[in-house]
């Protein structure tokens, strides 16, 4: 559990491991038609699907850092605090590993795992910690425009301004850039993700 003294924020929520089903609906929903998963699901027949097992999979691995709003869970941010960016996979997590391959399927495992490995790789040669990451951000599509996005990045940017550290993301979905360089972003990066059209933007908030 993140030490609490730092988010001066008291309407986010912190996910409960009750909320992941309805979590990972709403993720797969808001990243259906993203760049990045339909490259790894380029079934969109099979992609609601997939990427529900991949997020409920995520969320698991990853409950201490994933916030709500609110229990209506109008949208959902991961964070990483700063020299927290070790990799999530623990021997425990294994089990449901396999679990959601077998749902997600084995080829776009494959896939998945050489992003992270050349993402982490170009990451390293951007910036080095300590920064926070900014890992996933999504509002669902009936509460977008009404200021969830700017209540899911504020404690974030506060927390960075208060430990005077940078905030990294990355987004392949060119119409994210607008939005976040409203909140002081600036893309340091792009590129192409190898043997793909996916383009691939790195930014920053110094």
């Amino acid at each position: 559990m993140p030490n609490q003294r730092l988010f001066p924020f008291p309407p986010m929520h912190h996910l409960l491991p009750r909320e992941i089903p309805p979590a990972a609906g709403l993720l797969a929903r808001a990243f259906f038609s993203d760049p990045l998963f339909s490259h790894f699901f380029p079934d969109p027949a099979a992609r609601l699907g997939q990427l529900e097992a991949l997020f409920a999979f995520r969320l698991r691995n990853a409950l201490e850092d994933a916030y709500a709003p609110s229990p209506a869970l109008a949208g959902l941010a991961l964070w990483e605090l700063p020299r927290g960016h070790a990799g999530r996979l623990n021997p425990a997590a294994l089990a449901r590993a396999v679990a959601m391959a077998a749902r997600a399927g084995w080829q776009p495992l494959r896939r998945m795992i050489r992003f992270q490995r050349w993402s982490l790789a170009l990451r390293a040669t951007l910036i080095r910690d300590p920064y926070a990451y900014l890992d996933t951000l999504a509002v669902a599509p009936a509460f977008q425009r009404q200021g969830f996005a700017r209540q899911l990045l504020a404690p974030l940017l506060k927390i960075a301004d208060d430990l005077g550290v940078p905030v990294y993301l990355e987004t392949q979905n060119r119409r994210n850039i607008d939005i976040y360089t409203h909140f002081g972003f600036a893309v340091v990066h792009r590129t192409r993700l190898p043997e793909s059209t996916v383009e691939h933007y790195c930014l920053l908030k110094r």
